[in-house]
C-alpha cells in the first residue's frame, strides 16, 4: 500500500441557504444551515485515502468542537493523525499538491506540484513540476539535479559561480520588511520575483 503524507489546512465551511437571491442591500432570513469539513489539505487527504493509499494528515487544529469533529471525520476516512507512528517510518512520500496558491489564482503560471521521498527524516528525492510552464525539476541523492521542459531532452543543472553578479530571488506575492532590509545591504544586484518553489529551482539551475 502506498503511503501519502499531506501537510495542509483544516477549514470549516459554514453554509446558509435562502429561498432566493437577495436584492442589493436586502437581508433575507435563511431557511437552512450546515457545517461542512473543508480546507485544501484535508480534502486532498480524504481524496487520497479513498483511492486506497495509507494517508497521514499534518496540520494545526484547535482544541474545540470543530477540532474534535475534524479528528472524528479523518478517523472515519481511515486517515492517520498519530505522530508517534509516523515518526517511526523509514520511508514516506511528502506531497504538496499546489504550491503557489496566489499565483494559481492570478494565472501567472508560477505554481507547482512538489513531491519528495523522505528516508529517516531526510529528503533523498525531490521533484517540482510547473504544469503551466511545462517544466519539471528533480534531484536524487548522489545523482545531481535535472530539468526538462515540454518533454524535451533532460539537462543537468547546477548553481551559479559565486563570483558572478549577485542575483536575489524573492517571493512575488509575499514581500516583507525583513526581505527589503536584507536587499538594501547590497549596492549592485539583479532582483528576481518569482512564485512558489520555482524560486528554489531558479537558484538550482544557476
Amino acid at each position: 500500500m502506498n503511503k501519502v503524507t499531506v501537510v495542509g489546512s483544516f477549514m470549516y465551511d459554514l453554509v446558509a441557504t435562502a429561498p432566493r437571491r437577495p436584492k442589493t442591500g436586502e437581508t433575507l432570513i435563511g431557511d437552512s444551515f450546515g457545517m461542512f469539513l473543508g480546507g485544501k489539505g484535508s480534502n486532498q487527504a480524504i481524496a487520497a485515502s479513498r483511492t486506497g493509499a495509507s494517508v497521514t494528515m499534518v496540520g494545526r487544529l484547535g482544541n474545540d468542537l470543530f477540532g474534535d469533529q475534524f479528528l472524528e471525520k479523518l478517523s472515519e476516512e481511515g486517515i492517520n493523525i498519530n505522530y508517534s507512528e509516523r515518526s517511526n517510518w523509514d520511508y514516506f512520500w511528502l506531497i504538496d499538491p499546489l504550491d503557489g496558491t496566489k499565483e494559481f489564482i492570478m494565472i501567472n503560471g508560477e505554481f507547482t506540484v512538489n513531491i519528495a521521498l523522505i528516508k529517516k527524516g531526510v529528503s533523498i528525492f525531490g521533484s517540482v513540476y510547473a504544469p503551466y510552464l511545462k517544466k519539471l525539476f528533480w534531484a536524487f541523492e548522489g545523482m545531481g539535479a535535472w530539468r526538462v521542459k515540454d518533454k524535451g531532452n533532460k539537462k543537468r543543472i547546477q548553481v551559479s559561480n559565486m563570483n558572478n553578479k549577485k542575483r536575489i530571488v524573492i517571493s512575488r506575492s509575499h514581500p516583507n520588511e525583513k526581505v527589503t532590509e536584507y536587499i538594501n545591504k547590497f549596492k549592485e544586484y539583479e532582483l528576481i520575483r518569482m512564485g512558489s518553489s520555482l524560486k528554489l529551482c531558479c537558484i538550482a539551475e544557476g
